[in-house]
């Protein structure tokens, strides 16, 4: 395997099953209006976090976008991984509420309420502290600081109190 994380034959098998033996396409409307009503939940929902992470397909680097809210998890697959993505999925854009996210540049340019996801900036830390160059004593206490939070508690409890 060349990359950190990859699907393995049995989630390749169940889509080929799917859309060869049952011929289910994706478009197919039943699931293309349950996809729709995530999608919609996820622009009204109090909280989401987005993420993306790289992936093949037919042998050439896509993204995957993530939204998820407690209760909804919506994947959309693009070929792009800034803006334009996210424009095109079309979930982002519409949220006025809390997305949690991490630093990626892009996300600055959404009109909600932004807030940084701890488990990001946690792995940040990490890797100041164990860089010499950036190495203070100071360190030690923010690690420990940002440990005591989940990802997602100060999303939720600043969504709790608007």
């Amino acid at each position: 395997m060349t990359e950190a994380a990859q699907y393995g034959p049995i989630l390749r098998a169940l889509g080929v099953h799917l859309t060869q033996v049952q011929l289910l396409p994706f478009a197919r409307a039943a699931l293309q209006a349950t996809a729709d009503g995530i999608a919609e939940h996820l622009v009204g929902a109090p909280v989401v976090h987005a993420d993306e992470s790289g992936l093949r397909v037919q042998g050439k680097l896509h993204w995957l976008h993530v939204v998820v809210s407690q209760t909804h998890t919506w994947y959309g697959i693009h070929g792009r991984r800034g803006m334009e993505a996210i424009g095109a999925h079309g979930i982002l854009p519409r949220r006025r509420a809390v997305t949690v996210h991490d630093c990626w540049k892009p996300y600055w340019q959404l009109d909600c309420v932004h807030a940084l996801c701890n488990a990001h900036l946690l792995r940040e830390l990490v890797y100041a502290k164990r860089s010499e160059a950036n190495h203070s004593p100071g360190m030690a206490a923010a690690d420990d600081g940002f440990a005591a939070y989940s990802p997602t508690r100060s999303a939720t409890h600043h969504a709790a109190r608007t």
